[in-house]
Formats: structure tokens, C-alpha cells, sequence
């Protein structure tokens, strides 16, 4: 299938702007990490100076849902990263590149680096939750 090079221009100003949104997503992700942490220590330190026995209760289990929010919005990225690297390969195909060449087939080239990041990404989100669960969970009030 032939394509016009207005089409051709098309695709190329697409395929442009989804690795870039890709990239925002990942950079997004790291942010999002360092956010909880600072967020839920932050709380923690909060708690562990106030002396308001009302509001203690309650807000204890504010970093555990802070941590679950940001742990859905973590696979919500990852959907949308998947989806748009799926779209980006059809691209790739489209314009016949050669093996080894294109952002996606550059990254197929490395996929135990992916799965790493992605497992770290589970552990990380998991032992937050936990050791904020625990906190929650052991912590009386003042």
C-alpha cells in the first residue's frame, strides 16, 4: 500500500507525538514514586507530632490511600503506555523499517530491561502500601 507523503507526513508527526507522550507517561511514573514517598512521610510526620486524638484516627490511614491512588494511576499509565506502543509498532510496520530500528523494535531488543523496571515499579508500590498498612495498623493514639 502506497501512501501520499501528506500521509506519510501524517504518521510521522503522530508517531512524534505518541513517544513523546510515552516518555511524559515514564517520567510521569518516576515523579510519581518519589511523590508518594515524600507525601506519605510527610503525613507520617505530621502524625507523629500532632496531639489531636480526633483526627489521628481518621488520618492514619490517609498514606495508605495515598498509596493506592498513586498505585492505580501506576497501571493506568501502564495501559496507556502498552496501548500506545501496540499503535506505535503498527506505525513501524507500516513504513517497512529494517530489524532493530524504530523506538518500539528498539525497545523489543531490550525486554528484560522492561520487565525489571516493571517489576520494580510492583515492589515498590507493594512495600509502600505495606509498610504504611503496618503503620496504620500499630499505631495508637497520642
Amino acid at each position: 500500500m502506497s501512501m501520499t507523503d501528506e500521509q506519510k507526513s501524517y504518521l510521522l508527526a503522530e508517531y512524534d507525538y505518541l513517544t513523546k507522550q510515552i516518555h511524559w507517561r515514564i517520567t510521569q511514573i518516576v515523579a510519581d514514586q518519589r511523590n508518594g514517598l515524600i507525601l506519605t512521610g510527610a503525613l507520617w510526620a505530621w502524625l507523629a507530632t500532632n496531639d489531636s486524638n480526633q483526627i489521628f484516627e481518621f488520618v492514619k490511614w490517609a498514606p495508605v490511600a495515598i498509596v493506592i491512588l498513586f498505585s492505580i494511576k501506576r497501571v493506568s499509565m501502564s495501559l496507556a503506555i502498552r496501548e500506545q506502543r501496540l499503535y506505535l509498532k503498527t506505525l513501524e510496520d507500516k513504513f517497512n523499517l529494517p530489524e532493530g530500528t524504530g523506538w518500539v523494535r528498539t525497545r523489543k531488543a531490550t525486554p528484560r530491561l522492561g520487565k525489571a523496571l516493571r517489576i520494580w515499579s510492583i515492589l515498590y508500590w507493594v512495600s509502600l502500601l505495606v509498610a504504611n498498612t503496618a503503620l496504620a495498623l500499630l499505631t495508637t493514639q497520642p
